[in-house]
Protein backbone atom coordinates (compact mmCIF):
# COMPACT_ATOMS: atom_id res chain seq x y z
CA UNK A 1 0.00 0.00 0.00
CA UNK A 2 1.44 3.09 -0.66
CA UNK A 3 1.95 6.25 1.95
CA UNK A 4 -0.98 8.02 0.09
CA UNK A 5 -3.48 5.00 -0.14
CA UNK A 6 -2.75 4.71 3.64
CA UNK A 7 -3.24 8.42 4.54
CA UNK A 8 -6.45 8.44 3.15
CA UNK A 9 -7.84 4.98 4.62
CA UNK A 10 -6.48 6.79 8.21
CA UNK A 11 -8.87 9.83 7.23
CA UNK A 12 -12.02 7.67 6.40
CA UNK A 13 -11.56 5.36 9.36
CA UNK A 14 -11.10 8.35 11.88
CA UNK A 15 -14.08 10.53 10.25
CA UNK A 16 -15.97 7.21 10.47
CA UNK A 17 -15.19 6.56 14.26
CA UNK A 18 -16.10 10.24 14.74
CA UNK A 19 -19.31 9.92 13.67
CA UNK A 20 -20.07 6.81 15.19
CA UNK A 21 -19.37 8.44 19.16
CA UNK A 22 -21.33 11.60 18.50
CA UNK A 23 -24.12 9.48 17.06
CA UNK A 24 -23.62 7.55 20.47
CA UNK A 25 -23.31 10.47 22.54
CA UNK A 26 -26.51 12.08 21.11
CA UNK A 27 -28.29 8.23 21.48
CA UNK A 28 -27.01 8.75 25.64
CA UNK A 29 -28.90 10.92 27.98
CA UNK A 30 -27.20 14.15 29.31
CA UNK A 31 -25.97 13.55 32.81
CA UNK A 32 -28.53 15.08 35.10
CA UNK A 33 -27.04 17.54 37.75
CA UNK A 34 -27.88 17.13 41.08
CA UNK A 35 -31.16 18.40 42.80
CA UNK A 36 -30.46 21.55 44.95
CA UNK A 37 -30.98 20.16 48.44
CA UNK A 38 -34.61 21.57 50.12
CA UNK A 39 -34.13 23.75 52.76
CA UNK A 40 -35.61 22.38 55.87
CA UNK A 41 -39.03 23.85 56.67
CA UNK A 42 -37.77 24.80 60.03
CA UNK A 43 -34.88 26.89 58.74
CA UNK A 44 -37.56 27.99 55.67
CA UNK A 45 -40.23 29.30 58.25
CA UNK A 46 -37.73 31.11 60.09
CA UNK A 47 -36.80 33.32 57.47
CA UNK A 48 -40.16 34.64 56.17
CA UNK A 49 -40.29 35.53 60.12
CA UNK A 50 -36.96 36.83 60.30
CA UNK A 51 -37.68 39.00 57.29
CA UNK A 52 -41.16 40.11 58.93
CA UNK A 53 -39.74 41.23 62.25
CA UNK A 54 -36.71 42.95 60.24
CA UNK A 55 -39.96 45.12 58.09
CA UNK A 56 -41.50 45.69 62.20
CA UNK A 57 -38.28 46.62 63.31
CA UNK A 58 -37.29 49.17 60.80
CA UNK A 59 -40.80 50.61 60.92
CA UNK A 60 -40.49 50.93 64.70
CA UNK A 61 -37.53 52.87 63.92
CA UNK A 62 -38.66 55.10 61.32
CA UNK A 63 -41.70 55.98 64.11
CA UNK A 64 -39.11 56.33 66.49
CA UNK A 65 -37.72 59.06 64.43
CA UNK A 66 -40.60 60.89 63.73
CA UNK A 67 -41.59 61.14 67.55
CA UNK A 68 -38.34 62.28 68.31
CA UNK A 69 -38.44 64.90 65.78
CA UNK A 70 -41.89 66.38 67.22
CA UNK A 71 -40.73 65.93 70.85
CA UNK A 72 -37.55 68.01 70.02
CA UNK A 73 -39.70 70.95 68.85
CA UNK A 74 -42.54 70.80 71.45
CA UNK A 75 -41.39 69.29 74.27
CA UNK A 76 -37.64 68.84 74.57
CA UNK A 77 -37.27 67.43 78.07
CA UNK A 78 -39.84 64.53 77.15
CA UNK A 79 -37.17 64.45 73.96
CA UNK A 80 -34.28 63.59 76.20
CA UNK A 81 -36.46 60.82 77.90
CA UNK A 82 -37.43 59.44 75.28
CA UNK A 83 -33.83 58.14 74.18
CA UNK A 84 -33.05 56.55 77.59
CA UNK A 85 -34.85 53.82 75.90
CA UNK A 86 -32.43 53.27 72.55
CA UNK A 87 -34.77 52.17 69.59
CA UNK A 88 -32.32 49.60 68.77
CA UNK A 89 -31.59 45.99 70.15
CA UNK A 90 -28.38 44.48 71.38
CA UNK A 91 -26.13 43.74 68.62
CA UNK A 92 -24.74 40.17 68.14
CA UNK A 93 -20.58 39.79 68.06
CA UNK A 94 -17.28 39.07 69.89
CA UNK A 95 -16.11 41.16 72.31
CA UNK A 96 -19.85 42.87 73.04
CA UNK A 97 -20.43 42.24 77.00
CA UNK A 98 -24.23 42.28 78.57
CA UNK A 99 -24.92 44.92 81.29
CA UNK A 100 -25.29 42.95 84.79
CA UNK A 101 -28.57 44.37 86.06
CA UNK A 102 -30.22 43.92 89.31
CA UNK A 103 -33.53 42.13 89.01
CA UNK A 104 -36.77 43.97 88.87
CA UNK A 105 -38.09 42.81 92.40
CA UNK A 106 -42.36 43.07 91.08
CA UNK A 107 -41.07 40.48 88.50
CA UNK A 108 -39.13 38.22 90.96
CA UNK A 109 -42.10 37.17 93.39
CA UNK A 110 -41.58 33.78 95.21
CA UNK A 111 -40.59 30.97 93.02
CA UNK A 112 -43.51 28.94 90.86
CA UNK A 113 -45.39 26.16 93.08
CA UNK A 114 -46.29 24.41 89.82
CA UNK A 115 -44.57 23.18 86.86
CA UNK A 116 -45.97 24.32 84.21
CA UNK A 117 -45.00 23.74 80.46
CA UNK A 118 -44.50 26.69 78.12
CA UNK A 119 -43.57 27.01 74.14
CA UNK A 120 -42.71 29.18 71.28
CA UNK A 121 -42.24 28.50 67.63
CA UNK A 122 -42.03 30.82 64.39
CA UNK A 123 -46.06 30.52 63.65
CA UNK A 124 -46.40 32.08 67.58
CA UNK A 125 -43.69 34.49 66.72
CA UNK A 126 -45.02 35.88 63.81
CA UNK A 127 -48.82 36.33 65.77
CA UNK A 128 -46.58 38.12 67.99
CA UNK A 129 -45.45 40.64 65.33
CA UNK A 130 -48.67 40.81 63.50
CA UNK A 131 -50.27 42.07 67.31
CA UNK A 132 -47.77 44.82 67.85
CA UNK A 133 -48.03 45.90 63.91
CA UNK A 134 -51.83 46.35 64.65
CA UNK A 135 -50.36 48.79 67.78
CA UNK A 136 -47.88 50.41 65.83
CA UNK A 137 -49.82 51.21 62.90
CA UNK A 138 -52.09 53.14 65.58
CA UNK A 139 -49.11 54.79 67.05
CA UNK A 140 -47.98 56.08 64.41
CA UNK A 141 -50.93 57.50 62.80
CA UNK A 142 -51.05 59.50 66.29
CA UNK A 143 -47.79 60.51 65.73
CA UNK A 144 -48.38 62.03 62.23
CA UNK A 145 -51.45 63.44 62.91
CA UNK A 146 -52.07 64.59 66.67
CA UNK A 147 -54.89 65.91 68.02
CA UNK A 148 -55.62 69.37 67.79
CA UNK A 149 -55.15 69.81 72.04
CA UNK A 150 -53.06 72.51 73.55
CA UNK A 151 -51.74 73.41 76.77
CA UNK A 152 -51.63 70.63 79.19
CA UNK A 153 -53.87 68.34 77.47
CA UNK A 154 -51.00 68.86 74.80
CA UNK A 155 -48.67 67.64 77.12
CA UNK A 156 -50.41 64.75 78.44
CA UNK A 157 -51.17 63.81 74.93
CA UNK A 158 -47.12 63.73 74.36
CA UNK A 159 -46.14 62.46 77.62
CA UNK A 160 -49.10 59.38 76.73
CA UNK A 161 -46.91 59.21 73.52
CA UNK A 162 -43.53 58.67 75.16
CA UNK A 163 -45.11 55.81 77.60
CA UNK A 164 -46.55 54.14 74.57
CA UNK A 165 -43.31 54.27 72.50
CA UNK A 166 -41.68 52.14 75.78
CA UNK A 167 -44.44 49.64 75.78
CA UNK A 168 -43.69 49.11 72.07
CA UNK A 169 -39.85 48.77 72.19
CA UNK A 170 -40.27 46.17 75.24
CA UNK A 171 -42.35 44.14 73.28
CA UNK A 172 -39.88 44.45 70.48
CA UNK A 173 -36.97 43.53 72.64
CA UNK A 174 -39.22 40.44 73.75
CA UNK A 175 -40.36 39.48 69.95
CA UNK A 176 -36.84 39.34 69.62
CA UNK A 177 -36.11 37.25 72.42
CA UNK A 178 -38.10 34.68 70.47
CA UNK A 179 -36.23 35.27 67.06
CA UNK A 180 -33.29 34.24 68.25
CA UNK A 181 -34.37 31.48 70.96
CA UNK A 182 -36.22 29.59 67.61
CA UNK A 183 -33.10 30.28 65.77
CA UNK A 184 -31.06 28.72 68.33
CA UNK A 185 -33.55 26.04 69.48
CA UNK A 186 -35.01 24.61 65.92
CA UNK A 187 -31.91 24.01 64.72
CA UNK A 188 -30.85 22.03 68.12
CA UNK A 189 -33.91 19.79 67.69
CA UNK A 190 -33.29 19.16 63.80
CA UNK A 191 -29.38 18.28 64.72
CA UNK A 192 -30.80 16.43 67.13
CA UNK A 193 -33.93 14.49 67.10
CA UNK A 194 -33.37 11.59 69.23
CA UNK A 195 -31.76 13.67 72.36
CA UNK A 196 -35.11 16.08 71.91
CA UNK A 197 -37.03 13.21 71.81
CA UNK A 198 -36.31 11.52 74.98
CA UNK A 199 -36.49 15.93 76.22
CA UNK A 200 -39.82 14.93 74.97
CA UNK A 201 -40.62 12.08 76.50
CA UNK A 202 -39.37 13.87 79.97
CA UNK A 203 -41.40 17.25 79.41
CA UNK A 204 -44.54 15.22 79.27
CA UNK A 205 -43.75 13.16 82.23
CA UNK A 206 -43.71 16.60 84.18
CA UNK A 207 -46.62 17.77 82.63
CA UNK A 208 -48.26 14.30 84.10
CA UNK A 209 -47.04 14.06 87.46
CA UNK A 210 -48.08 17.99 87.53
CA UNK A 211 -51.58 16.59 87.01
CA UNK A 212 -51.24 14.05 89.42
CA UNK A 213 -50.11 16.14 92.05
CA UNK A 214 -53.01 18.31 91.27
CA UNK A 215 -55.65 15.59 91.30
CA UNK A 216 -54.26 14.15 94.84
CA UNK A 217 -54.48 17.63 96.01
CA UNK A 218 -57.68 18.47 95.15
CA UNK A 219 -60.10 19.67 97.61
CA UNK A 220 -63.32 18.77 96.28
CA UNK A 221 -64.42 15.86 93.87
CA UNK A 222 -65.18 18.66 90.69
CA UNK A 223 -61.48 19.47 91.57
CA UNK A 224 -60.74 16.10 91.55
CA UNK A 225 -62.45 15.63 88.47
CA UNK A 226 -60.86 18.06 86.07
CA UNK A 227 -57.08 16.89 87.39
CA UNK A 228 -57.84 13.55 86.70
CA UNK A 229 -58.95 14.22 83.18
CA UNK A 230 -55.77 15.57 82.24
CA UNK A 231 -53.43 11.94 83.60
CA UNK A 232 -53.90 9.53 80.13
CA UNK A 233 -52.97 6.88 82.24
CA UNK A 234 -56.09 6.74 84.88
CA UNK A 235 -59.61 6.59 83.36
CA UNK A 236 -61.14 9.74 84.61
CA UNK A 237 -64.37 8.19 85.44
CA UNK A 238 -62.75 5.83 88.65
CA UNK A 239 -64.02 6.58 91.67
CA UNK A 240 -61.68 8.85 94.28
CA UNK A 241 -61.27 6.36 96.86
CA UNK A 242 -60.11 3.97 93.77
CA UNK A 243 -57.64 6.30 92.15
CA UNK A 244 -56.08 7.88 94.65
CA UNK A 245 -53.52 4.63 95.48
CA UNK A 246 -53.07 4.56 91.74
CA UNK A 247 -52.41 8.27 91.57
CA UNK A 248 -49.53 7.92 94.20
CA UNK A 249 -48.00 5.03 92.95
CA UNK A 250 -47.78 6.38 89.15
CA UNK A 251 -46.56 9.93 90.59
CA UNK A 252 -43.81 8.19 92.23
CA UNK A 253 -42.82 6.32 89.23
CA UNK A 254 -42.61 9.98 87.47
CA UNK A 255 -40.81 11.29 90.24
CA UNK A 256 -37.86 8.50 90.16
CA UNK A 257 -37.61 8.93 86.41
CA UNK A 258 -37.11 12.72 86.66
CA UNK A 259 -34.87 12.17 89.68
CA UNK A 260 -33.01 10.09 87.22
CA UNK A 261 -32.57 12.55 84.80
CA UNK A 262 -31.61 16.04 86.56
CA UNK A 263 -29.89 14.16 89.82
CA UNK A 264 -26.96 12.82 87.70
CA UNK A 265 -23.93 15.40 88.34
CA UNK A 266 -21.45 15.34 85.61
CA UNK A 267 -17.98 16.73 87.23
CA UNK A 268 -15.70 19.12 85.91
CA UNK A 269 -12.30 17.63 86.17
CA UNK A 270 -10.98 21.29 86.99
CA UNK A 271 -13.19 21.80 90.12
CA UNK A 272 -11.34 21.12 93.31
CA UNK A 273 -12.49 21.57 97.18
CA UNK A 274 -10.34 22.94 100.07
CA UNK A 275 -12.19 21.99 103.64
CA UNK A 276 -10.23 23.76 105.86
CA UNK A 277 -12.55 23.06 109.09
CA UNK A 278 -15.01 20.55 109.89
CA UNK A 279 -18.26 22.87 108.70
CA UNK A 280 -16.50 24.37 106.15
CA UNK A 281 -16.26 23.71 102.12
CA UNK A 282 -15.05 25.91 99.32
CA UNK A 283 -15.41 24.72 95.61
CA UNK A 284 -12.62 26.32 93.79
CA UNK A 285 -12.64 26.83 90.06
CA UNK A 286 -9.88 28.25 87.63
CA UNK A 287 -11.72 30.14 84.72
CA UNK A 288 -10.06 31.54 81.75
CA UNK A 289 -11.54 34.63 79.49
CA UNK A 290 -10.74 36.60 76.75
CA UNK A 291 -12.65 39.34 77.74
CA UNK A 292 -10.42 42.46 79.03
CA UNK A 293 -12.96 44.57 81.67
CA UNK A 294 -11.89 44.39 84.90
CA UNK A 295 -15.17 46.42 85.99
CA UNK A 296 -17.23 43.43 84.12
CA UNK A 297 -14.68 40.64 85.34
CA UNK A 298 -15.49 42.16 89.25
CA UNK A 299 -18.97 42.13 88.60
CA UNK A 300 -19.20 38.52 86.93
CA UNK A 301 -16.88 36.92 90.29
CA UNK A 302 -19.10 38.47 92.60
CA UNK A 303 -22.24 37.67 91.45
CA UNK A 304 -20.89 33.76 91.03
CA UNK A 305 -19.53 33.87 94.67
CA UNK A 306 -22.41 35.61 96.51
CA UNK A 307 -25.21 33.57 95.57
CA UNK A 308 -23.14 30.41 95.50
CA UNK A 309 -22.57 31.01 98.73
CA UNK A 310 -24.56 29.38 101.53
CA UNK A 311 -24.64 27.88 105.47
CA UNK A 312 -26.85 25.26 106.24
CA UNK A 313 -26.63 25.21 110.01
CA UNK A 314 -23.64 24.66 111.16
CA UNK A 315 -22.09 23.86 107.59
CA UNK A 316 -20.89 26.68 105.18
CA UNK A 317 -20.30 26.29 101.32
CA UNK A 318 -18.84 29.02 99.22
CA UNK A 319 -17.33 29.03 95.57
CA UNK A 320 -14.21 30.54 94.83
CA UNK A 321 -13.57 32.12 91.76
CA UNK A 322 -9.83 32.85 89.73
CA UNK A 323 -10.15 34.40 86.62
CA UNK A 324 -7.01 34.25 84.20
CA UNK A 325 -7.03 36.08 80.77
CA UNK A 326 -6.24 34.97 77.76
CA UNK A 327 -5.91 37.32 74.51
CA UNK A 328 -8.26 35.94 71.37
CA UNK A 329 -4.78 36.18 69.45
CA UNK A 330 -3.52 33.10 71.77
CA UNK A 331 -6.28 31.52 71.49
CA UNK A 332 -6.08 31.38 68.00
CA UNK A 333 -2.00 31.11 67.30
CA UNK A 334 -1.68 29.15 69.77
CA UNK A 335 -4.21 26.84 68.29
CA UNK A 336 -3.09 23.75 66.41
CA UNK A 337 -4.62 23.73 63.04
CA UNK A 338 -4.48 27.42 63.22
CA UNK A 339 -2.38 29.12 61.16
CA UNK A 340 -2.69 32.78 60.84
CA UNK A 341 -1.27 33.02 57.95
CA UNK A 342 -3.73 30.68 55.97
CA UNK A 343 -6.46 33.36 57.00
CA UNK A 344 -7.38 32.29 60.40
CA UNK A 345 -7.05 35.02 62.67
CA UNK A 346 -9.05 35.94 65.67
CA UNK A 347 -12.04 37.64 65.99
CA UNK A 348 -12.40 41.86 66.59
CA UNK A 349 -15.05 43.06 68.79
CA UNK A 350 -18.26 42.93 67.02
CA UNK A 351 -17.35 40.57 64.75
CA UNK A 352 -20.04 37.18 63.79
CA UNK A 353 -17.98 34.28 65.05
CA UNK A 354 -19.06 30.51 65.45
CA UNK A 355 -19.29 30.63 69.07
CA UNK A 356 -19.32 27.06 69.21
CA UNK A 357 -16.22 27.12 67.51
CA UNK A 358 -14.48 30.10 69.56
CA UNK A 359 -15.14 28.21 72.96
CA UNK A 360 -13.61 24.94 71.97
CA UNK A 361 -10.13 26.99 71.36
CA UNK A 362 -10.10 27.76 75.16
CA UNK A 363 -7.66 24.92 77.44
CA UNK A 364 -8.49 22.21 79.21
CA UNK A 365 -7.75 22.48 82.70
CA UNK A 366 -10.21 25.36 83.61
CA UNK A 367 -13.19 26.60 82.84
CA UNK A 368 -14.03 29.37 80.10
CA UNK A 369 -15.69 32.31 79.74
CA UNK A 370 -16.51 34.52 76.64
CA UNK A 371 -18.63 36.19 74.28
CA UNK A 372 -19.99 36.12 70.64
CA UNK A 373 -24.03 34.66 71.74
CA UNK A 374 -27.02 35.89 70.23
CA UNK A 375 -28.13 34.26 73.50
CA UNK A 376 -26.58 33.43 76.85
CA UNK A 377 -25.31 28.97 76.92
CA UNK A 378 -22.58 27.02 78.48
CA UNK A 379 -20.96 24.07 76.35
CA UNK A 380 -17.55 22.08 77.43
CA UNK A 381 -17.49 24.09 80.65
CA UNK A 382 -17.28 28.10 78.81
CA UNK A 383 -19.69 30.51 79.33
CA UNK A 384 -20.46 32.33 75.97
CA UNK A 385 -22.14 35.62 77.20
CA UNK A 386 -24.53 37.88 74.61
CA UNK A 387 -24.86 41.61 74.70
CA UNK A 388 -27.91 42.74 76.19
CA UNK A 389 -29.15 42.80 79.52
CA UNK A 390 -28.54 40.07 82.20
CA UNK A 391 -29.33 39.30 85.76
CA UNK A 392 -26.47 38.20 88.17
CA UNK A 393 -28.43 34.92 88.92
CA UNK A 394 -28.60 33.96 85.45
CA UNK A 395 -25.27 33.84 85.37
CA UNK A 396 -25.21 32.00 88.47
CA UNK A 397 -27.44 29.57 86.82
CA UNK A 398 -24.70 29.38 83.99
CA UNK A 399 -22.22 28.42 86.41
CA UNK A 400 -24.13 25.71 87.85
CA UNK A 401 -23.25 23.90 84.65
CA UNK A 402 -19.66 24.39 85.05
CA UNK A 403 -19.78 22.66 88.04
CA UNK A 404 -21.36 20.17 86.70
CA UNK A 405 -25.17 20.56 87.19
CA UNK A 406 -27.99 20.00 84.74
CA UNK A 407 -30.58 22.03 84.10
CA UNK A 408 -33.86 21.26 86.27
CA UNK A 409 -35.86 21.20 83.21
CA UNK A 410 -36.61 20.18 79.86
CA UNK A 411 -36.86 21.20 76.53
CA UNK A 412 -39.09 18.93 74.28
CA UNK A 413 -40.69 19.75 70.90
CA UNK A 414 -43.92 19.16 68.99
CA UNK A 415 -43.44 18.49 64.42
CA UNK A 416 -45.29 21.57 62.89
CA UNK A 417 -44.31 20.00 59.77
CA UNK A 418 -43.90 23.43 57.39
CA UNK A 419 -43.56 25.65 60.08
CA UNK A 420 -40.84 23.90 61.66
CA UNK A 421 -40.99 22.65 65.32
CA UNK A 422 -42.77 23.72 68.63
CA UNK A 423 -40.54 24.10 71.00
CA UNK A 424 -41.68 22.75 74.51
CA UNK A 425 -39.94 23.89 77.84
CA UNK A 426 -40.97 22.80 81.57
CA UNK A 427 -39.62 23.29 84.97
CA UNK A 428 -38.69 19.97 87.02
CA UNK A 429 -38.55 21.84 89.96
CA UNK A 430 -39.38 25.92 90.24
CA UNK A 431 -37.75 26.04 93.50
CA UNK A 432 -34.07 25.48 92.44
CA UNK A 433 -31.65 27.47 91.03
CA UNK A 434 -30.62 25.35 88.12
CA UNK A 435 -34.92 24.99 87.46
CA UNK A 436 -35.42 28.87 87.53
CA UNK A 437 -32.65 30.54 86.52
CA UNK A 438 -34.07 34.05 87.56
CA UNK A 439 -34.90 33.56 91.23
CA UNK A 440 -34.19 29.72 92.18
CA UNK A 441 -32.17 29.64 95.25
CA UNK A 442 -28.98 27.34 95.84
CA UNK A 443 -29.58 24.32 97.64
CA UNK A 444 -27.22 22.59 99.99
CA UNK A 445 -27.96 19.50 98.34
CA UNK A 446 -26.46 20.78 95.58
CA UNK A 447 -23.23 21.70 97.18
CA UNK A 448 -22.86 18.19 98.54
CA UNK A 449 -23.45 16.32 95.81
CA UNK A 450 -20.61 18.62 94.18
CA UNK A 451 -18.29 18.26 96.96
CA UNK A 452 -18.98 14.55 96.68
CA UNK A 453 -17.93 14.24 92.79
CA UNK A 454 -15.08 16.35 93.30
CA UNK A 455 -13.69 14.52 96.18
CA UNK A 456 -13.90 10.86 94.93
Amino acid sequence: MTLRRALLLFVVVAVVAAWLLGRGAADRPAPVAPAPEEEPAWKARGRIVEARFGAYRDELQQTYEKLATLLETEAPDLAARLKETPPSLAPVGYGLLPLIVEPDPASHAAPAARAESKSYSWPWTEVRIDTELRKLGAFREQVASPPPLEGAARRRFLERLVETWRSLHEALENIDDHVHYNQLWQAAVAADRAGYDRGTGLHDAVVERQALLDALAATDDTAFAAALAQVPAIDPGTPRAQATPLLRQREAALAARIREATGALVPSAFVSVAHPSPHQWIIRVPMNTDIDDDAFLARFRDAVESIWHLRDGDDEYRVELTLTKLSAGALYGGTAGCDPAAGCMAPRKGDRIDADAHAALFPPGAAGLTTGAASLYTIRGVIVLSAGRVEPHVLAHEFGHVLGLRDEYFRGYRDLGADGFRILEIVADPGDIMGDPGAGPVRADEFRRIVQAATK
